[in-house]
């Protein structure tokens, strides 16, 4: 396919599809629910008007690659006296879960799993749901809570059993796991070759030195308070220095990670989220001639930054414009900050001054140092 075709962004509404868009984003994220489009295209005057709305099932494409099956949430016309544009956003299916209430009747599931439970209350929206992942026990019992959304409640079960909720690209939900085992694609990131611009953030904003997890199961029938009562789990960051304690109450039962792993797990995303990357490439295929995608593995070589890694793909954003021209922004984390991984606070890492620890499932930074493996 020539390289024209093969990144034609096309529109695909009532059978018909749209293509020339001139300014184009298109996201795809591990981190959030839905992917989002904006095409944009403005057209000469007198150009015959669009036949596709607001609230319009569609489908986007890059070539012969689908990357959002939804709905278009917004459509915006506008003439002037040299030109008439138009503009469409919209988001994956999932994107109904975000903006709409639970509602299930009764409300409430025993002995269901996390599979069961998200695909009931997906049903009503015509999403199907999957897993690639081991969706951990039943639940004992699952409410919903009074007002709250769909995706707030597929939120809660997800944490509950260390799981990402994902759109498929096709109109579907998955519920998955990312991190180490993540698939590793041999396209390097590397400064100074196919990096355009980079860019790192560190931060201590949402990390604390010890996390804890209380949770407590409903008192079921034939339970006393104390069989309901459920005992504290507790996980350490060694390398935040000052006294910084986090006290979480658990939405639901813990029978399928304990509240250890729970603690383990908090403080481990905490981490990778605030050891962060993002890096802008040219073009939106990377060197094995497949699309940037999110969830997979990738060599960085960009020391200037600090980063000297394999690292997770875990945001992509497509962009096309008069000023940038095509490129692909990529956010990125350690693939270890996605994991449910012991933290071994006897293994030192030799930071500035040699005074810091290296949290395993974090980024491997230390202040303005990079600290690699071995050192």
């Amino acid at each position: 396919m020539p390289d024209s075709q093969q990144n034609k962004v096309s529109l695909g509404v009532g059978g018909l599809e749209f293509s020339g868009w001139q300014d184009v984003t298109i996201t795809r994220s591990i981190e959030v629910i839905a992917g989002d489009f904006d095409l944009q295209l403005t057209q000469r005057p007198g150009a015959s008007n669009t036949p596709f709305f607001d609230g319009d099932a569609c489908r986007v494409k890059i070539g012969d690659d689908v990357v959002i099956t939804g709905y278009l949430d917004t459509h915006n016309p506008d003439i002037a006296p040299d030109a008439h544009s138009i503009q469409a956003t919209g988001r994956d299916a999932t994107g109904d879960l975000v903006d709409c209430s639970a509602v299930h009747s009764p409300g409430e599931w025993r002995d269901r799993t996390a599979l069961q439970i998200v695909s009931a209350l997906c049903v009503k929206f015509s999403i199907n749901v999957s897993a690639t992942a081991d969706t951990g026990k039943a639940f004992a019992s699952f409410k919903l809570q009074e007002g709250e959304t769909a995706f707030e409640a597929i939120d809660r079960i997800c944490k509950a059993r260390a799981l990402l909720p994902v759109s498929d690209a096709q109109g579907g939900l998955v519920l998955m796991r990312s991190g180490k085992e993540a698939p590793r694609i041999d396209a390097p990131l590397i400064e100074g070759e196919n990096i355009e611009r980079a860019s790192g953030f560190f931060s201590m904003i949402d990390r604390y030195s010890q996390v804890t997890v209380k949770g407590q199961q409903p008192q079921l029938d034939g339970m006393t308070p104390d069989e309901a009562s459920e005992p504290s789990g507790t996980a350490s960051d060694p390398t935040v220095k000052r006294y910084r304690p986090l006290i979480i109450v658990a939405d639901n039962e813990n029978d399928g990670l304990t509240l250890n792993e729970r603690a383990l797990w908090e403080v481990s995303v905490r981490a990778g989220q605030s050891r962060r990357a993002e890096i802008t490439v040219s073009g939106w295929r990377n060197s094995t001639g497949k699309l940037w995608a999110p969830n997979t593995i990738v060599p960085v070589h960009a020391p200037t930054i600090f980063v000297d890694q394999d690292m997770l793909i875990t945001t992509v954003r497509h962009r096309l414009s008069e000023d940038e021209g095509t490129v692909t922004v990529l956010s990125l984390a350690d693939p270890q900050s996605f994991n449910l991984v012991a933290i071994d606070e006897t293994q030192k890492k030799g930071g500035t001054g040699g005074a810091s620890d290296a949290l395993i499932g974090t980024p491997k930074y230390v202040g303005s140092e990079l600290v690699k493996e071995g050192r």
